[in-house]
């Protein structure tokens, strides 16, 4: 079976190639896996794949160095300026860009792209709404005044590094505006359309999609910071990891990655491959439900962190896949701190609980999605006195039950939305609204921490325009929540594997930050 899959993934393969005109030496052929790639259009990605595929296909205003993400410059954006009230960013939009169209890129572009992404309300639209914009302004607030000035005028006082990481997410992807209205249908601003087609300027464009199965770029000839080394990206949907491998050795594909790859499954390809580990900013976390009397002692949540075996989760369990993060801002994310002061000890955990009397009194239960984990958990719970039972469900179910509020312990994850810290601090440090009918459903409120204090720091931290005082503001949130229900467990990071004679790709901080427009096979 897996001999099958790996000849109809190259069939695959060779065939979309060949009736391209490609040599497979003019092709880098991508093992990956292709399931979260549900739609093309900008304007409602919201998964991996798909920023990967925005990333490399479109451009925003401005963008960041993708390994040192502290470091902003503009992109399409020669320069802006900031008013003196700090509610306005006007933007000059360099000369001369060209779409895949041929269309030349203007301020028209990028504010109907912006503003498309409002209108249309999907998941992006959350990045964008939170500066004051809304279906009913967003005509008015971000407006073209000629083909080369932007204004982006917001209702409030924001950090500028705060609004420029925005502007680099997915939401941020400028669309060539004449190309998308000729397929607008029943006022969708092209929305159907562009599920399945292209309309950006970045260095490849779009050939085929075939959803599940395979995503072929051309390269942009024309792209303005110069045409890309290699002439066309074949991504290969690849669901077995063992038949990925195969491939790799094979030689069939160039890269394989997005895969659960372990250490020992590639040991025997060490002198074909290099190996490149990419941190994912995504991150695991327990939450301990407040409405739960015993949850809510500080002994007891102290206790839990002091059960957690931190460094047999990374190496048993996350092989080489993982490391310990004990805050809530990833690693390679400006303003991270990088401190973990909880260790596995259980004698200091039968301690805490003995003191309030509750020493082998504790049962709760687990949410989880991943049995492994939660076994691990339960067993070192268990040496501290605390018994745990699982309950185990698919993502939708663990996540609608921590979303309800109904459990007791949780166990999730934590994918960020963007560069800035904020992405991160305005669920885990954030809570405006502590009620069970809330419409703020952050990651505090799920469970049920209602932090009046923190929360206002969070917003000031959003909004303070010097660097370093904001930074030492998130330093203060995320050593606030070192004694908080909610326990940060670790970081993921990612393997991905590439043949020696592939050069030059660009592999970020975040792995969906992959860029491919300098590599080549040498």
């Amino acid at each position: 079976m897996r001999l099958l899959f790996r000849f109809l993934s190259l069939l695959v393969v060779i065939v979309f190639a060949s009736s391209c005109g490609k040599k497979n030496n003019d092709a880098l052929i991508l093992g990956t896996s292709l399931s979260d790639l549900i739609t093309l259009d900008p304007a409602e990605i919201f998964e991996g794949s798909g920023m990967e595929y925005t990333d490399n296909t479109y451009n925003t205003l401005v963008s960041c160095d993708v390994q040192n993400p502290e470091k902003i410059y503009g992109e399409v954006a020669e320069s802006w300026t900031v008013s003196e009230d700090g509610k306005t960013l006007t933007f000059k939009i360099r000369p001369g860009i060209q779409f895949a169209s041929g269309n030349l890129l203007t301020a028209h572009d990028v504010a109907f792209s912006l503003q498309r992404v409002v209108i249309l309300g999907k998941q992006p639209a959350s990045i964008l709404s939170q500066f004051g914009f809304n279906g009913e302004n967003v005509k008015e607030k971000i407006r073209a005044l000629d083909d080369s000035t932007l204004v982006f005028e917001m209702a409030d006082v924001y950090a500028e590094t705060f609004i420029l990481y925005c502007l680099t997410a997915n939401a941020g992807a400028i669309v060539d505006q004449k190309e998308v209205m000729k397929h607008e249908a029943d006022g969708d601003l092209g929305n159907l359309w562009l599920k399945t087609n292209h309309a950006g300027s970045g260095a490849f464009k779009l050939k085929t999609w075939k959803p599940n199965e395979i995503l072929i770029l051309d390269a942009h000839k024309a792209y303005f910071k110069g045409a890309p080394k290699t002439n066309q990206l074949i991504f290969q949907n690849i669901p077995d990891v063992s038949s990925g491998i195969l491939m790799l050795e094979e030689g069939d594909i160039d890269v394989l990655k997005k895969l659960e790859l372990r250490k020992e499954q590639i040991e025997k390809l060490k002198d074909r491959v290099t190996v490149e580990k990419i941190s994912q900013g995504f991150t695991r976390y327990l939450l301990l439900n407040q409405k739960n009397e015993y949850l809510r002692l500080p002994e007891v949540q102290e206790a839990i962190r002091h059960l957690i075996d931190y460094k047999g989760i990374v190496d048993n369990i996350f092989k080489g896949e993982a490391f310990v993060h004990q805050t809530f801002i990833p690693q390679g994310f400006f303003a991270c701190l990088s401190e973990n002061p909880y260790d596995y000890n259980v004698e200091k955990a039968k301690a805490l609980l003995e003191k309030v009397g509750l020493k082998n009194k504790l049962s709760f239960t687990l949410e989880t999605t991943n049995p492994e984990l939660g076994q691990a958990l339960q067993a070192s719970f268990a040496k501290g006195g605390i018994k745990l039972e699982i309950s185990r469900g698919d993502d939708k179910q663990v996540l609608t039950r921590i979303r309800e509020r109904k459990y007791e312990i949780g166990l999730s994850v934590w994918i960020p939305d963007y560069f800035d810290p904020h992405t991160n601090a305005s669920t885990f440090a954030s809570n405006p609204d502590n009620s069970d009918t809330s419409k703020s459903k952050t990651v505090a409120w799920r469970s049920s921490w209602d932090i009046p204090d923190l929360t206002k720091i969070t917003e000031m931290a959003m909004k303070e325009g010097n660097l370093e005082k904001r930074r030492e503001m998130y330093h203060e949130l995320q050593r606030k929540l070192l004694v908080s229900p909610i326990i940060n467990i670790l970081q993921h990071d990612r393997l991905v594997l590439v043949r020696k004679n592939v050069q030059g790709i660009i592999f970020g901080k975040d792995s969906n930050k992959v860029f491919y427009d300098k590599a080549y096979k040498g």
